[in-house]
């Protein structure tokens, strides 16, 4: 997995859709073979169209918080403990679902970013981290809510073996998703912050999975998919 030309291919094919709607049929193929003895089925269908504005981010968060409160006051009311769990998700090698470019960057910009994010993917196709990052720390800077570049900023970092920005990249390119599906990190703060006013036991799983991914990359070594656990990570 961590061969040169591991890394060269993966990163073409995190660059393809085709490649990434493969690996999530295959995903949800094998999730369903596994699972036929499961006596409750069903099918949970996503609009993949609908996206979310940052402010419509920011209010879903905001009533998450206040109904999750409101759920562990009441259960603390009657004496139930209450456990806290924050949620990991593929950050490493999950692609964004929707990357919007603001309708405010000019054309001039425009055809900057769109040169930049040519000429990063080339940099990643030739193993030339050092020019991708540049070319993707130039895109993100003229379109920073783009989801898309700011991952590919990410394979970039983590082609020079720079784990932390890697990190923050694709924490970045989550949040920035117009369809987070995953979930925003705003989510997990929510949940520590309600742990914290309640005094209800937090385990902060998502910190965790940082903790034993390696380079703190969390990806399909503990994710399944986009954001559930593979099943042996239950048991540990």
């Amino acid at each position: 997995h961590r061969g040169r030309a591991g890394r060269g291919l993966k990163y073409v094919l995190a660059n393809s859709r085709v490649y990434s709607r493969m690996h999530q049929a295959l995903t949800r193929k094998n999730r369903k073979q596994k699972s036929t003895r499961d006596p409750i089925q069903f099918d949970v269908r996503r609009e993949d169209w609908r996206t979310f504005s940052d402010e419509e981010k920011t209010a879903v968060v905001q009533e998450f918080q206040r109904l999750l409160g409101r759920l562990v006051n009441q259960a603390q009311s009657r004496d139930v403990k209450i456990v806290l769990v924050t949620v990991p998700c593929n950050l490493r090698e999950w692609l964004p679902e929707q990357s919007v470019l603001s309708s405010g960057l000019g054309a001039a910009d425009r055809d900057i970013w769109s040169k930049s994010m040519g000429d990063g993917l080339k940099g990643l196709q030739q193993s030339d981290f050092t020019r991708a990052r540049e070319n993707f720390e130039l895109a993100t800077s003229l379109a920073p809510g783009h989801a898309r570049s700011h991952f590919l900023l990410g394979l970039a970092h983590e082609g020079l073996g720079q784990w932390d920005q890697a990190r923050r990249a694709y924490k970045r390119a989550c949040d920035e998703d117009a369809s987070p599906i995953r979930r925003l990190s705003s989510i997990n703060d929510a949940i520590r912050e309600v742990a914290s006013k309640s005094n209800a036991l937090l385990v902060d799983a998502g910190h965790i999975f940082e903790e034993e991914s390696a380079d703190g990359l969390v990806g399909f070594g503990l994710i399944e998919d986009y954001v559930h656990p593979v099943s042996y990570t239950h048991l540990t």
